[in-house]
């Protein structure tokens, strides 16, 4: 088991280090893509409100989760992101604070296979 979960560490870290080092050949093309995300009709999460808080969908407006307010931060955020993947798949690579490190990489691969679910359809 000690072997497979060094190979997996091994994997998964470099996985991380290449795809941060690949968005940060180009962070002005990653941050062009989540500004379509944040603009008004990019990333419409209006349909989670009715099952993430049943009682309160009649007093949001379509306009609560709007994250347009988040446009002039993109190119900071996209570099941001691609650091955090570097540094994240390093500190994988070589195991350090694997519980932490573990608990963000989940974090992120949920968040970009929701990311990447919601733009493909």
């Amino acid at each position: 088991m000690n072997a497979l979960t060094y190979i997996s560490r091994l994997v998964v870290g470099s996985l991380f280090i290449v795809s941060g080092l690949i968005k940060a050949n180009d962070p002005v093309g990653f941050s062009y893509k989540l500004k379509e995300y944040f603009a008004p009709d990019g990333l419409n999460l209006e349909f989670l409100v009715p099952y993430l808080l049943p009682r309160l969908k009649d007093y949001f407006a379509a306009d609560v989760l709007n994250l347009e307010f988040l446009v002039p931060y993109v190119l900071p955020m996209a570099v941001l992101i691609c650091a955090i993947e570097i540094v994240l798949g390093v500190a994988a690579l070589f195991g350090s604070k694997m519980k932490l490190v573990s608990w963000m990489l989940l974090l992120m691969i949920v968040f970009f296979t929701f990311l990447t679910f919601y733009s493909a359809y």
